[in-house]
């Protein structure tokens, strides 16, 4: 098979798979839900006061969509968390697998590609292990310390990939950064979910992971640009420097609050 088949091949299965992915998605139903706790139903069973200056019936309550359903204190915790992330997936944006593995196959042009595919999918086997390490970790060091290590070694090792003039220099790197690239994954997961009230957990989250994706949107553009200035290994030092920055905000603004609980 040629090179270009086999690339076509690889195209078509991905896009299999996230065909086969919406379509499970779309099989979800609303037992999946956090039912929130109506207010008026609590209300029904407490027995009644015989004070003739209260109602009968309860005050009426102004149906809302679920976009504006989020209570104040949600959508403050939504405005201090956001903006701290977005930093996290503007340095995921300057640093895709895409852009790594053309980096690699520029700066050493021997590598086959078949080697170059199973570095990437040692890698991808690694962090999915690493997600289940992460656990017990959080419970050792706390959720947030976790977040924040893994992230910083990880976001370390990108900054200092371009430096390695050998293959097993850049291999070494590259898994070590696997270790530690989705340590902060189930943490974090745990973090929103003690943060966040169950029914308005799936709208929360799912502004969440709208921020992260257009904060990612950006970064392949600035990548290519790079690229073409024959400056690529910047991209990464750039994507580690953000992502630094964004430990650095999550540590300032939710650690203090953390170590009081």
């Amino acid at each position: 098979m040629a090179a270009l088949d086999a690339y076509r091949v690889a195209f078509g299965l991905y896009s299999a798979i996230g065909v086969l992915k919406t379509v499970v998605t779309f099989l979800l139903t609303d037992k999946c839900e956090a039912e929130p706790q109506d207010p008026a139903s609590s209300e029904a069973i407490q027995p009644r006061s015989m004070n003739e200056s209260e109602p009968l019936l309860p005050p009426h309550r102004r149906s809302t969509t679920p976009a504006f359903s989020i209570s104040l204190p949600t959508r403050g915790f939504l405005l201090k968390f956001c903006p701290i992330i977005m930093f996290d997936n503007v340095g995921t944006g300057f640093s895709t697998d895409s852009w790594l593995t053309y980096f690699l196959n520029r700066k050493f042009p021997n590598i086959s590609d078949g080697l170059l595919g199973s570095i990437f999918s040692t890698c991808s086997v690694i962090i999915s292990i690493s997600n289940i390490l992460a656990i017990p970790a959080a419970r050792r060091f706390g959720i947030l310390h976790t977040m924040i290590m893994g992230h910083v070694i990880a976001s370390t090792a990108l900054m200092l990939l371009p430096l390695p003039d050998e293959l097993n220099g850049a291999v070494m790197l590259l898994v070590t950064r696997a270790v530690f690239l989705d340590f902060d994954q189930a943490p974090r997961q745990t973090f929103l979910s003690q943060r966040l009230p169950a029914d308005e957990r799936t709208a929360a989250m799912g502004f969440v992971n709208m921020t992260r994706t257009l904060a990612q949107s950006g970064g392949p553009l600035l990548t290519g640009y790079l690229g073409q200035q024959g400056q690529l290994g910047f991209s990464f030092v750039l994507a580690g420097v953000v992502k630094l920055v964004y430990n650095i905000l999550l540590a300032v603004v939710f650690l203090p609050e953390s170590c009081k609980q």
